[in-house]
Protein backbone atom coordinates (compact mmCIF):
# COMPACT_ATOMS: atom_id res chain seq x y z
CA UNK A 1 0.00 0.00 0.00
CA UNK A 2 2.75 2.31 1.14
CA UNK A 3 4.34 1.76 -2.20
CA UNK A 4 0.97 2.41 -4.10
CA UNK A 5 0.83 5.98 -2.01
CA UNK A 6 4.31 6.50 -3.28
CA UNK A 7 3.51 6.15 -6.77
CA UNK A 8 0.52 8.26 -6.95
CA UNK A 9 1.49 11.83 -5.51
CA UNK A 10 -2.53 12.81 -5.50
CA UNK A 11 -2.72 10.13 -2.55
CA UNK A 12 -3.35 11.49 1.21
CA UNK A 13 0.57 12.05 3.34
CA UNK A 14 1.24 9.94 6.12
CA UNK A 15 0.48 12.63 8.52
CA UNK A 16 -3.07 13.06 7.06
CA UNK A 17 -3.92 9.24 7.51
CA UNK A 18 -2.98 9.84 11.37
CA UNK A 19 -4.91 12.48 11.61
CA UNK A 20 -7.92 11.13 9.99
CA UNK A 21 -7.76 8.22 12.47
CA UNK A 22 -7.58 10.03 15.58
CA UNK A 23 -10.89 12.03 13.98
CA UNK A 24 -12.48 9.02 13.51
CA UNK A 25 -11.85 7.47 16.85
CA UNK A 26 -12.50 10.76 18.85
CA UNK A 27 -15.64 10.78 16.78
CA UNK A 28 -16.82 6.99 18.54
CA UNK A 29 -20.02 6.81 20.07
CA UNK A 30 -19.77 7.28 24.18
CA UNK A 31 -20.31 3.64 24.93
CA UNK A 32 -17.43 2.52 22.70
CA UNK A 33 -14.82 4.81 25.46
CA UNK A 34 -16.88 2.97 28.26
CA UNK A 35 -15.67 -0.08 26.85
CA UNK A 36 -12.12 0.86 26.27
CA UNK A 37 -11.69 2.57 30.52
CA UNK A 38 -13.38 -1.18 31.80
CA UNK A 39 -11.04 -2.91 30.12
CA UNK A 40 -7.87 -0.41 30.84
CA UNK A 41 -9.21 -0.93 34.79
CA UNK A 42 -9.06 -4.24 34.13
CA UNK A 43 -6.10 -4.58 33.48
CA UNK A 44 -4.67 -2.57 35.76
CA UNK A 45 -6.14 -4.58 38.74
CA UNK A 46 -4.76 -7.57 37.54
CA UNK A 47 -1.22 -6.02 37.46
CA UNK A 48 -1.93 -5.12 40.98
CA UNK A 49 -2.62 -8.32 41.87
CA UNK A 50 0.43 -9.39 40.58
CA UNK A 51 2.50 -6.61 42.31
CA UNK A 52 0.42 -7.86 45.51
CA UNK A 53 1.55 -11.11 45.11
CA UNK A 54 5.49 -9.47 44.91
CA UNK A 55 5.06 -7.61 47.44
CA UNK A 56 3.22 -10.43 50.33
CA UNK A 57 5.81 -13.05 48.75
CA UNK A 58 8.73 -11.12 48.59
CA UNK A 59 11.84 -12.87 50.40
CA UNK A 60 12.50 -9.19 52.29
CA UNK A 61 10.41 -7.49 54.91
CA UNK A 62 8.40 -4.14 53.87
CA UNK A 63 6.44 -2.32 56.66
CA UNK A 64 4.81 0.49 56.05
CA UNK A 65 4.66 2.45 59.74
CA UNK A 66 3.56 5.81 60.55
CA UNK A 67 5.61 8.44 62.19
CA UNK A 68 4.79 7.35 65.89
CA UNK A 69 5.36 3.36 64.66
CA UNK A 70 2.20 2.55 63.76
CA UNK A 71 2.18 -0.52 61.42
CA UNK A 72 -0.47 -0.12 58.75
CA UNK A 73 0.83 -2.83 56.28
CA UNK A 74 3.41 -5.13 55.92
CA UNK A 75 4.41 -8.95 53.57
CA UNK A 76 4.45 -11.76 55.19
CA UNK A 77 8.50 -11.72 55.71
CA UNK A 78 8.02 -9.05 57.62
CA UNK A 79 5.28 -10.68 59.66
CA UNK A 80 7.20 -13.67 60.13
CA UNK A 81 10.32 -11.37 61.49
CA UNK A 82 7.78 -10.32 64.06
CA UNK A 83 6.61 -14.33 64.81
CA UNK A 84 3.07 -12.87 64.13
CA UNK A 85 0.33 -13.56 61.52
CA UNK A 86 -0.46 -10.98 58.96
CA UNK A 87 -3.58 -9.25 60.14
CA UNK A 88 -1.87 -9.80 64.28
CA UNK A 89 1.20 -7.21 62.94
CA UNK A 90 -1.01 -4.90 61.62
CA UNK A 91 -1.62 -1.73 64.29
CA UNK A 92 0.92 -3.13 66.37
CA UNK A 93 3.82 -0.25 67.15
CA UNK A 94 6.86 -1.54 64.98
CA UNK A 95 9.11 -0.33 68.64
CA UNK A 96 7.48 -2.93 70.80
CA UNK A 97 9.31 -5.31 69.15
CA UNK A 98 12.89 -3.87 69.15
CA UNK A 99 15.35 -4.45 71.79
CA UNK A 100 15.37 -2.50 74.38
CA UNK A 101 19.08 -1.30 73.61
CA UNK A 102 18.42 -0.94 69.90
CA UNK A 103 15.48 1.75 70.69
CA UNK A 104 17.67 4.49 70.98
CA UNK A 105 19.63 3.66 67.35
CA UNK A 106 16.19 3.40 66.23
CA UNK A 107 14.81 6.49 67.35
CA UNK A 108 17.85 8.42 65.80
CA UNK A 109 17.48 6.62 62.09
CA UNK A 110 13.55 7.37 61.92
CA UNK A 111 14.26 10.86 63.38
CA UNK A 112 16.53 11.48 59.71
CA UNK A 113 13.89 9.71 57.66
CA UNK A 114 11.68 12.40 58.20
CA UNK A 115 13.94 14.93 58.26
CA UNK A 116 15.71 14.15 54.71
CA UNK A 117 12.89 11.27 53.48
CA UNK A 118 15.80 8.44 54.11
CA UNK A 119 18.46 7.41 55.97
CA UNK A 120 21.86 5.33 56.11
CA UNK A 121 20.93 1.57 57.34
CA UNK A 122 21.49 0.20 60.36
CA UNK A 123 21.94 -3.13 62.49
CA UNK A 124 18.82 -4.08 64.50
CA UNK A 125 17.19 -6.55 66.99
CA UNK A 126 13.72 -7.99 66.45
CA UNK A 127 11.60 -10.15 69.04
CA UNK A 128 9.63 -12.39 66.98
CA UNK A 129 7.96 -13.61 70.14
CA UNK A 130 9.52 -17.38 70.28
CA UNK A 131 12.24 -15.97 72.70
CA UNK A 132 14.68 -15.93 69.72
CA UNK A 133 15.35 -12.68 67.85
CA UNK A 134 16.01 -11.46 64.32
CA UNK A 135 19.05 -9.41 63.26
CA UNK A 136 17.92 -7.45 60.23
CA UNK A 137 19.38 -4.34 58.70
CA UNK A 138 16.71 -1.44 58.20
CA UNK A 139 16.57 0.83 55.47
CA UNK A 140 13.97 3.11 54.71
CA UNK A 141 12.27 5.74 52.27
CA UNK A 142 9.40 8.43 52.00
CA UNK A 143 7.86 10.21 49.45
CA UNK A 144 6.81 13.58 50.20
CA UNK A 145 3.09 13.50 49.40
CA UNK A 146 2.42 10.92 51.98
CA UNK A 147 3.06 10.64 55.76
CA UNK A 148 3.36 6.76 55.72
CA UNK A 149 7.21 5.68 56.32
CA UNK A 150 8.08 2.50 54.27
CA UNK A 151 10.92 0.20 55.88
CA UNK A 152 12.70 -2.12 53.82
CA UNK A 153 14.17 -5.31 56.25
CA UNK A 154 16.29 -7.77 55.44
CA UNK A 155 16.91 -10.47 57.26
CA UNK A 156 20.35 -11.56 59.06
CA UNK A 157 19.82 -13.57 61.51
CA UNK A 158 21.54 -16.82 59.95
CA UNK A 159 24.44 -15.01 58.27
CA UNK A 160 24.67 -13.69 62.26
CA UNK A 161 25.05 -17.10 63.05
CA UNK A 162 27.73 -17.75 60.36
CA UNK A 163 29.39 -14.81 61.35
CA UNK A 164 29.28 -16.22 65.32
CA UNK A 165 30.52 -19.46 64.56
CA UNK A 166 32.95 -18.71 62.59
CA UNK A 167 34.58 -16.44 65.18
CA UNK A 168 34.19 -18.82 67.52
CA UNK A 169 36.05 -21.32 65.19
CA UNK A 170 38.72 -18.15 64.70
CA UNK A 171 39.15 -18.56 68.23
CA UNK A 172 39.11 -22.20 68.69
CA UNK A 173 42.03 -21.79 66.15
CA UNK A 174 43.84 -19.21 67.63
CA UNK A 175 43.78 -20.99 71.05
CA UNK A 176 45.02 -24.38 68.96
CA UNK A 177 48.00 -22.39 67.64
CA UNK A 178 48.47 -20.76 70.49
CA UNK A 179 48.63 -24.11 72.44
CA UNK A 180 51.00 -25.95 69.75
CA UNK A 181 52.99 -22.57 69.40
CA UNK A 182 53.85 -23.09 73.37
CA UNK A 183 54.16 -26.87 72.78
CA UNK A 184 56.75 -26.09 69.91
CA UNK A 185 58.71 -23.05 71.72
CA UNK A 186 58.87 -25.96 75.06
CA UNK A 187 59.96 -28.04 73.02
CA UNK A 188 62.32 -26.06 71.35
CA UNK A 189 63.58 -24.97 74.84
CA UNK A 190 63.59 -28.63 75.81
CA UNK A 191 66.07 -29.39 72.37
CA UNK A 192 68.08 -26.14 73.42
CA UNK A 193 68.63 -27.82 77.03
CA UNK A 194 69.02 -31.26 75.82
CA UNK A 195 71.41 -29.82 73.45
CA UNK A 196 73.47 -27.71 76.95
CA UNK A 197 72.88 -30.77 79.22
CA UNK A 198 74.39 -33.12 76.58
CA UNK A 199 77.60 -30.47 76.17
CA UNK A 200 77.32 -30.37 80.12
CA UNK A 201 77.99 -34.28 79.94
CA UNK A 202 80.57 -34.51 77.69
CA UNK A 203 82.70 -31.93 79.73
CA UNK A 204 81.68 -33.42 83.07
CA UNK A 205 83.11 -36.55 81.38
CA UNK A 206 86.45 -34.84 80.55
CA UNK A 207 86.31 -33.18 83.77
CA UNK A 208 85.44 -36.02 86.23
CA UNK A 209 87.86 -38.96 84.52
CA UNK A 210 90.64 -38.33 82.24
CA UNK A 211 91.48 -34.65 83.02
CA UNK A 212 91.07 -35.81 86.84
CA UNK A 213 93.39 -38.94 85.62
CA UNK A 214 95.46 -37.04 83.82
CA UNK A 215 96.56 -34.16 87.11
CA UNK A 216 97.21 -37.49 88.93
CA UNK A 217 99.22 -38.59 87.00
CA UNK A 218 101.19 -35.37 86.90
CA UNK A 219 101.45 -35.18 90.98
CA UNK A 220 102.56 -38.69 91.08
CA UNK A 221 105.20 -37.56 88.19
CA UNK A 222 105.84 -34.98 90.49
CA UNK A 223 106.38 -36.60 93.52
CA UNK A 224 108.42 -39.67 91.85
CA UNK A 225 110.42 -36.71 90.75
CA UNK A 226 110.81 -35.14 94.05
CA UNK A 227 111.91 -38.89 95.55
CA UNK A 228 114.34 -39.38 92.97
CA UNK A 229 116.42 -36.15 92.73
CA UNK A 230 119.46 -36.78 91.60
CA UNK A 231 119.21 -39.72 89.46
CA UNK A 232 118.68 -40.00 86.01
CA UNK A 233 114.80 -41.23 86.61
CA UNK A 234 113.57 -37.26 86.90
CA UNK A 235 115.56 -36.32 83.89
CA UNK A 236 113.52 -38.83 81.87
CA UNK A 237 110.26 -38.06 83.45
CA UNK A 238 110.21 -34.49 82.24
CA UNK A 239 109.50 -35.64 78.76
CA UNK A 240 106.21 -37.09 80.52
CA UNK A 241 105.23 -34.87 82.69
CA UNK A 242 105.29 -32.21 79.48
CA UNK A 243 103.05 -34.36 77.36
CA UNK A 244 101.00 -34.94 80.60
CA UNK A 245 100.71 -30.86 80.84
CA UNK A 246 99.78 -30.35 77.13
CA UNK A 247 97.40 -32.90 77.24
CA UNK A 248 95.74 -31.78 80.12
CA UNK A 249 95.73 -28.43 78.18
CA UNK A 250 93.67 -29.43 75.35
CA UNK A 251 91.23 -31.23 77.64
CA UNK A 252 90.54 -28.30 79.07
CA UNK A 253 90.06 -26.10 76.43
CA UNK A 254 87.47 -28.50 74.90
CA UNK A 255 85.43 -29.04 78.00
CA UNK A 256 85.46 -25.06 78.29
CA UNK A 257 84.41 -24.62 75.05
CA UNK A 258 82.00 -27.51 75.17
CA UNK A 259 80.26 -25.91 78.57
CA UNK A 260 82.50 -23.10 80.65
CA UNK A 261 82.27 -24.37 84.06
CA UNK A 262 82.56 -20.76 85.22
CA UNK A 263 79.11 -20.14 84.00
CA UNK A 264 77.60 -22.54 86.60
CA UNK A 265 79.67 -21.70 89.05
CA UNK A 266 79.56 -17.70 89.25
CA UNK A 267 76.44 -16.72 87.01
CA UNK A 268 76.09 -15.05 83.81
CA UNK A 269 78.16 -11.85 84.11
CA UNK A 270 81.33 -14.24 85.06
CA UNK A 271 80.42 -16.62 81.95
CA UNK A 272 80.71 -13.31 80.14
CA UNK A 273 83.89 -12.10 81.26
CA UNK A 274 85.12 -15.24 80.46
CA UNK A 275 83.91 -15.14 77.37
CA UNK A 276 85.68 -12.17 76.28
CA UNK A 277 88.95 -13.62 77.43
CA UNK A 278 88.19 -16.78 74.93
CA UNK A 279 87.37 -14.72 71.78
CA UNK A 280 90.38 -12.56 72.52
CA UNK A 281 92.33 -15.55 72.78
CA UNK A 282 90.53 -17.66 69.86
CA UNK A 283 89.93 -15.02 67.00
CA UNK A 284 92.15 -11.94 68.60
CA UNK A 285 88.53 -10.21 68.81
CA UNK A 286 88.53 -7.18 71.60
CA UNK A 287 85.26 -7.94 73.10
CA UNK A 288 85.04 -4.70 76.07
CA UNK A 289 82.46 -6.48 78.84
CA UNK A 290 80.25 -4.04 81.44
CA UNK A 291 78.25 -6.65 82.86
CA UNK A 292 75.99 -5.84 86.23
CA UNK A 293 76.94 -8.80 88.78
CA UNK A 294 74.30 -8.61 91.33
CA UNK A 295 71.74 -9.96 89.11
CA UNK A 296 70.84 -13.99 89.69
CA UNK A 297 69.48 -15.52 87.03
CA UNK A 298 68.01 -19.41 86.91
CA UNK A 299 70.86 -21.48 85.82
CA UNK A 300 68.96 -23.03 82.75
CA UNK A 301 68.14 -19.06 81.34
CA UNK A 302 71.83 -18.50 81.84
CA UNK A 303 73.02 -21.15 79.42
CA UNK A 304 70.39 -19.76 76.97
CA UNK A 305 71.00 -16.00 76.95
CA UNK A 306 75.06 -17.16 76.90
CA UNK A 307 74.56 -18.96 73.94
CA UNK A 308 72.38 -16.09 72.47
CA UNK A 309 75.24 -13.32 73.17
CA UNK A 310 78.15 -16.12 71.93
CA UNK A 311 75.91 -16.21 68.46
CA UNK A 312 75.85 -12.75 67.80
CA UNK A 313 79.63 -12.03 69.13
CA UNK A 314 80.21 -14.95 66.92
CA UNK A 315 78.20 -13.42 64.52
CA UNK A 316 80.35 -9.41 65.04
CA UNK A 317 83.37 -11.45 64.67
CA UNK A 318 82.70 -13.00 61.17
CA UNK A 319 80.29 -9.86 59.33
CA UNK A 320 81.43 -7.15 61.67
CA UNK A 321 84.97 -6.34 59.26
CA UNK A 322 86.48 -4.56 62.94
CA UNK A 323 87.91 -6.68 65.91
CA UNK A 324 86.41 -5.28 68.42
CA UNK A 325 82.94 -4.92 70.11
CA UNK A 326 81.22 -3.78 73.49
CA UNK A 327 78.70 -6.07 75.65
CA UNK A 328 76.70 -4.61 78.75
CA UNK A 329 74.09 -5.85 80.80
CA UNK A 330 72.50 -3.69 82.94
CA UNK A 331 68.87 -3.13 84.72
CA UNK A 332 67.06 -0.28 84.54
CA UNK A 333 64.60 1.89 86.96
CA UNK A 334 61.47 -0.28 84.91
CA UNK A 335 63.23 -3.63 86.29
CA UNK A 336 64.38 -4.85 82.46
CA UNK A 337 67.13 -6.40 82.01
CA UNK A 338 69.07 -5.09 78.60
CA UNK A 339 72.00 -6.96 77.09
CA UNK A 340 73.21 -5.16 74.16
CA UNK A 341 76.11 -6.26 72.23
CA UNK A 342 77.23 -3.09 69.55
CA UNK A 343 80.23 -2.38 67.41
CA UNK A 344 81.13 0.05 64.83
CA UNK A 345 82.01 -2.20 61.92
CA UNK A 346 80.11 -2.70 58.40
CA UNK A 347 76.61 -2.92 59.30
CA UNK A 348 74.08 -4.12 57.33
CA UNK A 349 70.33 -3.92 55.87
CA UNK A 350 67.67 -4.54 57.89
CA UNK A 351 65.18 -5.04 55.05
CA UNK A 352 67.84 -8.03 53.46
CA UNK A 353 68.19 -9.45 57.22
CA UNK A 354 64.89 -9.78 57.82
CA UNK A 355 64.91 -11.59 54.32
CA UNK A 356 67.27 -13.86 55.37
CA UNK A 357 65.70 -13.93 58.94
CA UNK A 358 62.44 -15.76 56.89
CA UNK A 359 64.16 -17.79 54.31
CA UNK A 360 67.85 -18.26 55.47
CA UNK A 361 68.27 -18.10 59.42
CA UNK A 362 70.08 -14.54 58.73
CA UNK A 363 73.43 -15.00 59.98
CA UNK A 364 72.24 -17.58 62.70
CA UNK A 365 69.98 -14.62 64.07
CA UNK A 366 66.89 -16.02 63.24
CA UNK A 367 67.54 -18.90 65.90
CA UNK A 368 68.95 -16.29 68.76
CA UNK A 369 65.61 -14.38 68.44
CA UNK A 370 63.47 -17.59 68.38
CA UNK A 371 65.28 -18.29 71.88
CA UNK A 372 64.72 -15.39 73.15
CA UNK A 373 61.41 -15.27 72.47
CA UNK A 374 61.21 -18.13 74.12
CA UNK A 375 61.96 -16.56 77.35
CA UNK A 376 59.68 -14.09 77.36
CA UNK A 377 61.56 -11.27 75.81
CA UNK A 378 62.46 -9.48 72.63
CA UNK A 379 65.38 -9.10 70.57
CA UNK A 380 65.78 -5.05 68.95
CA UNK A 381 68.09 -4.72 66.08
CA UNK A 382 69.87 -1.36 64.84
CA UNK A 383 72.30 -1.19 62.04
CA UNK A 384 73.38 0.89 59.26
CA UNK A 385 75.42 0.32 56.38
CA UNK A 386 78.98 1.57 57.22
CA UNK A 387 77.78 2.66 60.77
CA UNK A 388 77.82 -0.53 62.40
CA UNK A 389 74.99 -2.89 64.05
CA UNK A 390 73.35 -2.97 67.94
CA UNK A 391 72.08 -6.01 69.22
CA UNK A 392 69.82 -5.75 72.29
CA UNK A 393 67.61 -8.30 74.36
CA UNK A 394 65.13 -7.01 76.49
CA UNK A 395 64.05 -8.67 79.67
CA UNK A 396 61.81 -7.99 82.64
CA UNK A 397 62.56 -9.03 85.76
CA UNK A 398 59.91 -10.84 86.19
CA UNK A 399 59.84 -13.25 83.18
CA UNK A 400 63.53 -14.24 83.97
CA UNK A 401 62.69 -14.93 87.63
CA UNK A 402 65.89 -12.97 88.40
CA UNK A 403 66.70 -11.50 91.74
CA UNK A 404 69.19 -9.07 92.49
CA UNK A 405 71.75 -10.04 95.61
CA UNK A 406 72.10 -7.15 97.54
CA UNK A 407 76.08 -6.30 98.13
CA UNK A 408 76.31 -6.93 93.87
CA UNK A 409 76.33 -3.59 92.92
CA UNK A 410 79.16 -3.14 90.90
CA UNK A 411 79.91 -3.64 87.47
CA UNK A 412 82.31 -6.35 86.08
CA UNK A 413 84.64 -4.25 83.71
CA UNK A 414 87.31 -5.18 81.75
CA UNK A 415 90.09 -7.18 82.51
CA UNK A 416 92.20 -4.62 83.73
CA UNK A 417 93.06 -4.72 87.47
CA UNK A 418 90.90 -7.29 87.95
CA UNK A 419 92.99 -9.78 90.24
CA UNK A 420 94.33 -6.56 92.28
CA UNK A 421 90.36 -5.33 92.60
CA UNK A 422 89.42 -8.45 93.70
CA UNK A 423 91.87 -9.39 96.57
CA UNK A 424 91.36 -5.62 97.68
CA UNK A 425 87.70 -6.88 98.28
CA UNK A 426 89.16 -9.48 100.73
CA UNK A 427 87.77 -8.26 104.19
CA UNK A 428 89.70 -10.59 106.28
CA UNK A 429 90.52 -10.54 110.32
CA UNK A 430 93.90 -9.47 111.37
CA UNK A 431 93.68 -12.72 113.48
CA UNK A 432 92.85 -14.71 110.48
CA UNK A 433 96.90 -15.71 109.85
CA UNK A 434 97.08 -19.71 110.05
CA UNK A 435 99.36 -20.24 113.57
CA UNK A 436 101.76 -23.09 112.46
CA UNK A 437 103.03 -25.92 114.97
CA UNK A 438 106.53 -26.48 114.84
CA UNK A 439 108.36 -29.65 114.60
CA UNK A 440 110.86 -31.57 116.86
CA UNK A 441 113.73 -29.30 115.09
CA UNK A 442 111.28 -26.04 115.20
CA UNK A 443 110.54 -25.74 111.80
CA UNK A 444 106.89 -24.87 111.13
CA UNK A 445 104.26 -27.52 110.04
CA UNK A 446 101.00 -26.84 108.83
CA UNK A 447 97.97 -28.34 109.14
CA UNK A 448 96.23 -29.60 105.45
CA UNK A 449 92.71 -30.21 104.90
CA UNK A 450 92.00 -31.51 100.98
CA UNK A 451 88.59 -31.11 99.64
CA UNK A 452 88.24 -33.09 96.20
CA UNK A 453 85.19 -35.20 94.17
CA UNK A 454 87.70 -37.06 93.08
CA UNK A 455 89.65 -39.95 94.97
CA UNK A 456 92.61 -40.58 92.75
CA UNK A 457 93.34 -36.60 92.28
CA UNK A 458 92.76 -36.52 96.18
CA UNK A 459 95.08 -39.42 97.09
CA UNK A 460 98.00 -37.82 94.54
CA UNK A 461 97.29 -34.57 96.65
CA UNK A 462 98.06 -36.60 99.79
CA UNK A 463 101.10 -37.84 98.41
CA UNK A 464 102.39 -34.56 97.24
CA UNK A 465 101.88 -33.18 100.78
CA UNK A 466 103.36 -35.61 102.80
CA UNK A 467 106.26 -35.94 101.01
CA UNK A 468 106.99 -32.33 102.69
CA UNK A 469 107.99 -32.09 106.03
CA UNK A 470 106.45 -29.05 106.58
CA UNK A 471 102.58 -30.11 106.20
CA UNK A 472 100.79 -32.50 107.14
CA UNK A 473 97.44 -34.02 106.08
CA UNK A 474 94.92 -33.62 108.82
CA UNK A 475 91.50 -34.34 106.39
CA UNK A 476 89.63 -35.16 103.46
CA UNK A 477 86.42 -34.13 102.26
CA UNK A 478 84.68 -35.40 99.44
CA UNK A 479 82.30 -32.31 99.01
CA UNK A 480 81.77 -28.78 99.95
CA UNK A 481 79.31 -29.38 102.34
CA UNK A 482 81.58 -32.16 104.45
CA UNK A 483 84.15 -29.91 103.61
CA UNK A 484 82.35 -27.11 105.82
CA UNK A 485 81.17 -29.36 108.76
CA UNK A 486 85.45 -31.00 108.78
CA UNK A 487 86.78 -27.71 108.42
CA UNK A 488 84.57 -26.52 111.95
CA UNK A 489 86.10 -29.87 113.14
CA UNK A 490 89.65 -30.04 112.65
CA UNK A 491 90.70 -26.46 112.67
CA UNK A 492 92.98 -26.73 109.72
CA UNK A 493 95.68 -23.82 108.82
CA UNK A 494 94.75 -23.96 105.39
CA UNK A 495 92.09 -25.82 103.22
CA UNK A 496 92.95 -26.87 99.64
CA UNK A 497 89.35 -26.65 97.82
CA UNK A 498 88.24 -27.60 94.76
CA UNK A 499 86.25 -25.13 92.92
CA UNK A 500 83.53 -27.90 91.49
CA UNK A 501 82.69 -30.29 93.94
CA UNK A 502 78.98 -31.91 94.05
CA UNK A 503 76.37 -31.31 97.43
CA UNK A 504 77.89 -27.24 97.76
CA UNK A 505 80.76 -25.83 95.47
CA UNK A 506 83.95 -25.19 96.68
CA UNK A 507 82.75 -21.42 95.86
CA UNK A 508 80.19 -21.62 98.88
CA UNK A 509 81.89 -24.02 100.96
CA UNK A 510 85.43 -21.22 100.86
CA UNK A 511 82.46 -18.19 101.14
CA UNK A 512 81.31 -20.33 104.81
CA UNK A 513 84.20 -21.04 106.29
CA UNK A 514 86.06 -17.89 105.46
CA UNK A 515 83.24 -15.91 107.24
CA UNK A 516 82.68 -18.23 110.56
CA UNK A 517 86.44 -19.47 110.79
CA UNK A 518 88.38 -16.48 109.97
CA UNK A 519 91.95 -18.54 111.17
CA UNK A 520 91.36 -21.15 108.25
CA UNK A 521 93.22 -20.13 105.05
CA UNK A 522 91.69 -21.30 101.98
CA UNK A 523 93.52 -22.25 98.41
CA UNK A 524 91.56 -23.23 95.38
CA UNK A 525 92.07 -25.67 93.11
CA UNK A 526 90.63 -25.90 89.38
CA UNK A 527 90.72 -27.40 86.13
CA UNK A 528 89.37 -24.11 84.62
CA UNK A 529 91.53 -21.02 86.48
CA UNK A 530 90.52 -18.26 84.38
CA UNK A 531 90.46 -14.85 85.81
CA UNK A 532 86.42 -14.88 86.57
CA UNK A 533 87.10 -18.01 88.21
CA UNK A 534 90.08 -16.56 90.51
CA UNK A 535 88.42 -13.66 90.79
CA UNK A 536 85.62 -15.22 92.11
CA UNK A 537 87.34 -17.03 94.95
CA UNK A 538 88.98 -14.22 95.77
CA UNK A 539 86.27 -12.50 96.50
CA UNK A 540 84.97 -15.38 98.94
CA UNK A 541 88.05 -14.84 100.54
CA UNK A 542 90.42 -17.53 99.35
CA UNK A 543 94.37 -16.67 99.01
CA UNK A 544 94.37 -18.03 95.40
CA UNK A 545 92.82 -20.28 93.03
CA UNK A 546 96.05 -22.20 91.18
CA UNK A 547 95.39 -24.49 88.12
CA UNK A 548 95.18 -28.45 88.95
CA UNK A 549 97.10 -28.73 85.32
CA UNK A 550 100.60 -27.25 87.39
CA UNK A 551 103.30 -29.31 88.49
CA UNK A 552 103.34 -30.82 92.39
CA UNK A 553 106.80 -28.42 92.82
CA UNK A 554 104.68 -25.42 91.29
CA UNK A 555 101.61 -26.44 93.67
CA UNK A 556 104.24 -26.59 97.08
CA UNK A 557 105.91 -24.01 96.47
CA UNK A 558 102.58 -21.72 95.51
CA UNK A 559 101.24 -22.82 98.88
CA UNK A 560 104.18 -22.12 100.65
CA UNK A 561 104.27 -18.39 99.01
CA UNK A 562 100.82 -17.55 100.11
CA UNK A 563 101.04 -18.85 103.01
CA UNK A 564 104.37 -16.73 104.26
CA UNK A 565 102.94 -13.36 102.63
CA UNK A 566 99.49 -14.07 104.95
CA UNK A 567 101.57 -14.45 108.17
CA UNK A 568 104.05 -11.55 107.04
CA UNK A 569 101.00 -9.21 106.49
CA UNK A 570 99.27 -10.39 109.93
CA UNK A 571 103.00 -9.96 111.82
CA UNK A 572 103.29 -6.23 110.63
Amino acid sequence: MIEKIARNPSAPSTHNIAAAMTSRSLNKPPHANRVNAVLEIAQLKRKLQKFQQLFDHAPIGRFAITPEGCITNLNLAAATMLGLKREQAVSRNFTDHLMEDDRATYGEFIESVLMTGEAKSCELRLCNGESSLVYVILMAHKFSDEAIIHLIATDQTQLHHVHGELEHSVEDLDLKIQKRTGMLRSLARELTLAEERERRRIADLLHDNLQQLLVAVLLNIGATKTKTKGRVIPADLDGIEQMTKECIGITRSLAAELSPSILHQCGLAAGFGWLRDWFRQKYGFDLEVSADESLVLDEDINITIFQCVREIAFNAVKHSSVKSARLVMSCDDASIVNISICDQGAGFNLDELNLQDSWKGGFGLFSVRERVEFLGGVMLIESTPGKGSCFTLRFSLEVLKCSRVADGGENLGSDQGVSDRAEKEIATPASSAPIARQDESGQPRYRVMLADDHTVLRQGLVRVFLDEPDFEVVGEAVNGQEAVELAGKLRPDIVVMDLQMPVMSGLEATRIIRRELPGVQVIGLSMDSNKESRRAMLRAGALDLLHKGDSAEDLITRVREHLAQKAMASSC
